[in-house]
């Protein structure tokens, strides 16, 4: 547990991808920060149907490879920030069942109290060409 100076809840969060580290820290009930390297993987129906809604799957029809690529790794670190925030571990969240829009708006999730969209911030991180990566908390 973080406490901040002057007992107020306090949480942080760390990731890794590549050479790059990102870390986040702040006076918040809770936080989740991720970062993934982007490169093309050799099955992506299957990483596809595991990792994203079919709402987002949808979306990504039809892109260009490596913006199809980008999309689904800003996807991922939106799900995997979030699950850090939550304090879950990476296959307790069902990523293919969330669906959460480019700017970071969970569109949809099972019915979880936890994962109520009006409780979370998530936004996606400029890290450079390369990296997608994304910050979740909740106030």
């Amino acid at each position: 547990m973080i406490v901040s100076g002057d007992d107020l809840p306090a949480s942080a969060s760390l990731s890794h991808s590549g050479d790059l580290v990102v870390c986040a820290a702040g006076r918040v009930q809770t936080v989740g920060i991720d970062v993934e390297q982007i490169r093309p993987r050799s099955d992506w129906q299957a990483l596809a149907r595991f990792a994203l809604h079919p709402t987002e799957r949808r979306r990504m029809e039809g892109l260009a490879e490596a913006i199809r690529w980008q999309r689904f790794y800003q996807a991922w670190t939106f799900k995997e920030a979030l699950a850090k925030a939550l304090g879950l571990g990476f296959f307790t969240l069902p990523f293919d069942r969330i669906a959460i829009s480019q700017h970071g708006l969970i569109e949809e999730a099972p019915d979880d109290e936890r994962l109520r969209a009006e409780q979370w911030h998530l936004r996606p991180l400029s890290l450079g060409d390369g990296f997608a990566a994304a910050i979740a908390w909740r106030a």
